[in-house]
């Protein structure tokens, strides 16, 4: 069972945000890293109001999994130490989340969609020591949290059958509506890609940052470095395709979570990877073979002499028309395809 250590970054009764709890081994480098997802996610903290987001965002060298919401939207009963508000009056927002070292081998990554208690749990823990400290420090972590491993039922399949990218490069966010059934079987898959990427250099070892329950899309395709994100209200982009980095258009209305449903229909699907296979596509295809088609001209020219100055032998003159031909109808393509 692999071991976590704990990341806490929120704001105390007096002073304003920071880390208060890191792992041991993180560098600054690594805290502006981490930081650059919370920030994300607390941009507008407002926003956060009974709407609490998830995150997953790894990088080669850690995976994070947190929960970012305001502390009085889980703790809604006077609690016996009370750490809902600052010394303003102020709600308190707070990123709580695990860290896992991807030196160790993962079997799994833990499901904690919706326990909204354990992160609950783990922010009353740091806070109990720095909630009312002047000058809080952060506290470094060892990595000695075990967490139980989830009860997933055929994991693998929402590989398959939803299609989630796993074998190309995230160019561009990807953004789907905020439903129940969405975060799941993003969460599902979003893990599946994160462990398949311990064996793969490339493409499944890229960053990946998912957010789940994010305000609006807009944000998110726009300024935010999440690659994939559930969003609860879809204010742009509404009734436009976005093209992605081939050139292909993918219509941001669209749920891709019923795409299993669609395989039987006769019409093909416009899914931003619908044409990529394990880094081809169909573009690239199609350069391909007009490339063959115009070398072949000067290829057989040279079989041409060859074969004359070897073996005295000479093509048939249909042989030359027909290559030309292809030749000027690859020229052709150029500039019409």
């Amino acid at each position: 069972m692999s071991e976590w250590s704990a990341i806490v970054f929120g704001r105390t009764y007096e002073v304003d945000y920071r880390f208060l709890a890191i792992p041991k081994d993180f560098t600054l480098e690594d805290e502006e890293w981490t930081k650059k997802y919370i920030l994300a996610v607390m941009y507008d903290p407002e926003k956060l109001k009974n709407a609490p987001c998830w995150s997953i965002f790894k990088n080669k060298k850690y995976c994070v999994i947190g929960l970012t919401y305001r502390i009085s939207d889980l703790e809604n009963e006077q609690p016996e130490f009370d750490i809902r508000y600052d010394n303003q009056g102020r709600y308190i927002y707070v990123f709580a989340g695990y860290v896992v070292n991807l030196s160790q081998k993962l079997n799994y990554l833990p499901y904690l969609l919706n326990n909204y208690n354990e992160f609950l749990k783990l922010t009353k823990k740091i806070y109990k020591n720095s909630y009312q400290d002047s000058s809080p420090r952060k506290v470094e972590l060892e990595y000695n949290i075990k967490i139980n491993e989830p009860k997933l039922i055929k994991v693998q399949e929402y590989i398959s059958l939803w299609n989630f990218p796993v074998s190309i490069d995230i160019q561009t966010p990807l953004t789907y509506p905020d439903s129940e059934d969405n975060r799941q079987k993003i969460w599902i898959a979003t893990s599946e890609y994160i462990l398949l990427s311990q064996y793969s250099v490339t493409p499944q070892s890229k960053d990946i940052a998912l957010c789940i329950g994010a305000e609006t899309d807009k944000y998110i395709l726009t300024k935010s470095p999440f690659t994939i994100a559930t969003v609860r209200q879809i204010v742009s982009y509404q009734n436009k395709q976005h093209t992605d980095a081939q050139g292909y258009k993918s219509d941001y209305n669209r749920n891709p979570v019923n795409d299993a449903n669609r395989k039987h229909e006769s019409q093909p699907t416009t899914s931003k990877w619908s044409f990529q296979i394990s880094g081809f596509n169909l573009k690239g295809i199609i350069g391909v073979i007009r490339i063959l088609l115009i070398i072949q001209l000067p290829i057989l020219w040279i079989l041409k002499l060859f074969a004359f100055l070897l073996f005295n032998l000479e093509f048939p003159p249909t042989i030359d028309w027909t290559s030309a031909i292809i030749f000027i109808v690859a020229i052709i393509s150029l500039t019409v395809i």
